[in-house]
């Protein structure tokens, strides 16, 4: 992956959480690497996680552990620190999470033993099912009555990370900023640092952006992407 530009002068946040680059997991403390394969099987999702204030590394780090891609975007913010101007990084969705998992591994992670009598009472594995929690889909409603955990298909989150992954300040949340479509094709970004984004062309903030959805979570923005970077799909 290509340095940042102003990488010499770009932080950690106070958090110590470093973002997961695609398409490798590297863990902050170990500097171990999990690849991240599409699963044939069709048995694992993209899951969304809520984390308990300020233990996001701490899931982080133990999903690696477990062989687990995860995922936690990050932008660039400016702050002044004294009288000088600083470049870091910080939470673009703070203690939300993303983990590629089965369901019955996801249950495992918010259930702990309670999930899977195979699974060892340890305490740390009491202690994640007492930091993370599912964020569940509130436009579906299950057999039960219930909203069911919310996952993101493959191709959404595939633009989501190369999207948050240049962080770009000017990848932006949609929600509550107005936008119209410039068309209802479907697109693909060909060149430029948000190469690979798919989604629909939209006008935001006075500039041409390529729309991505997660669906039943957020939608999201690129930064300005020329037409001669796109092409329709």
């Amino acid at each position: 992956m290509d340095a940042l530009p102003n990488a010499n002068s770009v932080e950690q946040p106070s958090s110590g959480l470093t973002p997961i680059a695609f398409p490798e997991a590297i863990s902050s403390q170990t500097g171990v690497s999990v690849e991240y394969v599409p699963d044939a099987t069709g048995q694992k999702r993209w899951y969304v996680f809520r984390a308990s204030y300020g233990r996001s590394q701490r899931a982080v780090d133990y999903l690696i552990r477990q062989g687990v891609y995860v995922y936690v975007p990050q932008c660039e913010k400016d702050v002044l620190v004294g009288r000088h101007v600083k470049t870091v990084l910080v939470d673009l969705l703070p203690n939300f999470v993303f983990a590629y998992l089965d369901s019955q591994s996801a249950r495992r992670l918010t259930m702990g033993p309670a999930a899977d009598e195979t699974v060892p009472n340890t305490a740390e594995a009491f202690q994640m099912s007492e930091i993370l929690s599912f964020y569940y889909n509130h436009s579906v409603i299950d057999a039960f009555g219930k909203n069911p955990p919310l996952t993101i298909p493959d191709s959404q989150m595939r633009s989501f990370i190369i999207a948050t992954n240049t962080h770009d300040a000017n990848v932006m949340r949609l929600d509550g900023n107005p936008y119209t479509f410039k068309s209802a094709d479907e697109v693909e970004v060909i060149a430029g640092k948000f190469k690979g984004v798919r989604g629909k062309v939209i006008r935001a903030r006075r500039q041409q952006r390529i729309l991505i959805e997660l669906a039943g979570f957020m939608a999201f923005a690129t930064a300005y992407v020329p037409s001669d970077f796109i092409r329709k799909i």
